[in-house]
C-alpha cells in the first residue's frame, strides 16, 4: 500500500479545469426543495391572514364598544359637563 502524495490527495478534491464544482451527495431532491418552499410560503400566508383577520375583528369591537360606550353617555347624560 503507497502512501498518497499531496497532489494526488489534491486532485481528488478539485474539479478539473473548465468543469463546475458540483456536490456529490444530494440529500434533498431540487423537486421536493421546491414544494417544501411552496408549503412554507404557502402556511406563512395563511397563518398571517388568519392572525391579521382576527387582530382586525377584535379591534374592531373593542373600538365599537368604546364609541357606543361614549355615544350612550352623551344620550342618557351620564356625562358631566366641564
Amino acid at each position: 500500500m503507497s502512501a498518497m502524495t499531496y497532489e494526488h490527495y489534491a486532485s481528488l478534491r478539485t474539479p478539473a479545469p473548465g468543469q463546475a464544482h458540483h456536490r456529490k451527495i444530494h440529500y434533498i431532491g431540487h423537486v421536493l426543495q421546491k414544494r417544501l418552499l411552496i408549503a412554507l410560503v404557502a402556511l406563512e400566508t395563511i397563518t398571517l391572514s388568519v392572525a391579521g383577520a382576527i387582530l382586525y375583528f377584535r379591534l374592531n369591537t373593542i373600538v365599537d364598544e368604546s364609541l357606543y360606550c361614549v355615544f350612550r353617555g352623551i344620550v342618557t347624560g351620564d356625562f358631566a359637563e366641564a
